[in-house]
């Protein structure tokens, strides 16, 4: 990887360029930033052809193939192409940006640090590669048609890892769709040798099989800890690789099982008709045994891992993103480029929401509704409150006492007349007395009034139960952790407290956690053993090495 650690941030068309990631032999890699209206701004990567094979139109529409066919991918294991576009005569991809690191960069900060990759992390790895890959193996296009897609140049340096946990497959570049306008000629390699299959190292016809070669070749490499057919000289390499002879991984990590092998040695068989028929078929033997064996990894523990490899690299990385974009100019200082001639060929749709379109936003602000402006709906909700207020105090006034005339005590006395005395007749009941009339108000006052008569009902007094006597707590233990390295002589047998712990180098021999103390560790080779007792302290993660136990 090639950085230039005096980078100057610069402008290119509507981006700015804020470092260079990368540069090859046929495009610059830039990390920019594109900026818009209201603070909007997203990092994102731009792929810059190099000017010298601008004038290739053979290349020119390979380029172009490329991002047409990688915009049609959208799938979260792929990263995104956003638009293809000429500025100035210079052909650019703006693609996604992935905070990690290629597998490749990986796998070597393991090797350098004296670690391996465990087993799940390698399933995990390679399981989400495969999901990504059996997606653009599937692809249709909006007609219904395969588009056959082969990514042809499948390698560590073409899966990033990010410090999320995400695994991404990077550059469709040369892969080749059956309904693509410029096919790639017979007999050209493109890709990196170590990873062919031998029909391709050979330039005979490929089809997707190849790519999932390629992917047996990284497996067996991850789960190995070596290169598998890797020489001196690509010469060599090329010839191993037209052989396809590969050894079983157990051969290479006698701690694997041996269920492993069968399931990597057909991705690697020589004879395409014999491999996997599809990218599925291969995660699908992978994923059945990783749950057999519950051989499970989640993108949080692979995200854990990542940031704590690299911890130093990352700061720095964001430390210098910073310093780039600190000297980008804020979106009111900017200005329309001048004589820019700039052509956008296509853009993805999913990159065209990403762009907030102009807008006059003081003509969407004075479309907001406010209080004053209350809706129709509102108004006519008060209106109705108060109509029916109104009607209940009516009905209240018009019912009582005192506009209603009052009944009678008693019955009236009839006038005196003579008549002839006759006996007396029964006197007529007197009606009850009727109470004083009530004032209406305080009839309103009645109906609206919450009554608040307080509770008179005995309370019952429980009493609480005693609370038990807490237990006095446990002494905790203290656990540390620690690494096994392998003896000069390789693999060995390792036995921590007569308890065994498989094999050295492995990952089981990796982040044993022990409580704090003294523990008795062996390692047994095929030709000696080494013994002896071992401290942990329990403040970091410690390192033994086996030649150290008998000294």
């Amino acid at each position: 990887m090639d950085r230039t650690p005096s980078f100057h941030v610069q402008a290119f068309g509507a981006y700015f360029l804020l470092d260079r990631i990368a540069v090859g032999g046929m495009a610059e890699i830039f990390k920019a930033k594109q900026v818009g209206v209201r603070g909007f701004e997203k990092i994102i990567v731009i792929k810059k052809i190099l000017q010298h094979l601008g004038e290739d139109k053979e290349f020119v529409e390979m380029f172009e193939d490329e991002a047409k066919i990688a915009a049609q991918l959208n799938h979260t294991n792929i990263v995104q192409i956003y638009e293809l576009g000429e500025i100035d005569d210079t052909l650019y991809i703006i693609m996604e940006y992935v905070e990690g690191r290629n597998l490749r960069d990986v796998t070597r900060s393991i090797s350098a640090k004296g670690l391996h990759l465990s087993l799940p992390q390698s399933l995990f790895i390679i399981t989400e590669v495969l999901k990504g890959l059996d997606y653009a193996h599937r692809k249709k296009d909006s007609q219904g048609q395969d588009l056959t897609i082969i990514h042809r140049d499948m390698s560590p340096q073409n899966i990033i890892i990010s410090y999320e946990g995400e695994v991404k497959i990077l550059d469709f570049g040369i892969a080749k769709a059956a309904s693509k306008a410029s096919k790639t000629e017979a007999g050209v390699l493109k890709g990196k040798f170590s990873y062919m299959s031998p029909e391709q190292a050979g330039g005979r016809e490929i089809d997707q099989t190849t790519d999932i070669y390629a992917c047996g070749v990284i497996f067996h490499e991850l789960i190995t800890s070596e290169r598998l057919f890797r020489a001196e000289t690509d010469l060599e390499t090329l010839e191993r690789v037209k052989q396809g002879n590969a050894p079983a991984p157990s051969d290479k990590n006698p701690e694997l099982p041996k269920e492993l092998d069968k399931i990597v040695l057909k991705a690697l068989h020589r004879s395409p008709e014999k491999r996997y028929a599809s990218a599925s078929e291969f995660l699908n033997e992978i994923t059945k045994f990783s749950f057999e064996r519950g051989l499970t990894l989640s993108s949080q523990e692979l995200s854990a891992f990542m940031n704590t490899l690299f911890a130093e690299s990352i700061q720095l990385e964001r430390e210098r993103l910073q310093r780039s974009l600190a000297q980008v100019p804020s979106a009111d200082e900017l200005k329309a480029p001048k004589n820019v001639r700039t052509h956008i060929a296509f853009k993805a749709p999913q990159f065209e929401q990403l762009k907030p379109t102009p807008t006059d936003f003081r003509d969407e602000e004075r479309t907001q509704p406010t209080f004053k402006g209350r809706t129709k709906s509102g108004r006519f909700r008060w209106i109705a409150s108060f109509l029916f207020i109104g009607a209940l105090i009516a009905y209240l006034w018009t019912n009582s006492p005192s506009k209603v005339r009052p009944p009678a005590s008693r019955l009236p006395e009839p006038p005196a007349q003579r008549t002839p005395e006759v006996l007396p007749a029964e006197p007529t009941p007197s009606l009850p007395e009727q109470p004083p009339p009530k004032d209406p108000a305080q009839d309103i006052e009645n109906v609206l009034k919450i009554d608040e008569t307080p509770d008179r009902t005995p309370k019952v007094q429980i009493e609480p139960k005693a609370k038990p006597k807490p237990k006095p707590p446990k002494p905790k233990l203290r656990f540390g952790s620690f690494d096994v390295i392998a003896p000069p002589e390789g693999y060995a047998k390792l036995t921590i407290n007569n308890k065994d712990f498989g094999t050295v180098p492995g990952p089981s021999a990796r982040g044993i956690r022990l409580p704090v103390g003294r523990h008795l560790v062996r390692c047994e080779t095929s030709t000696r053993t080494y013994e002896g007792n071992f401290d942990i302290t329990g403040e970091s993660n410690q390192t033994l090495r086996c030649a150290d136990l008998n000294k």
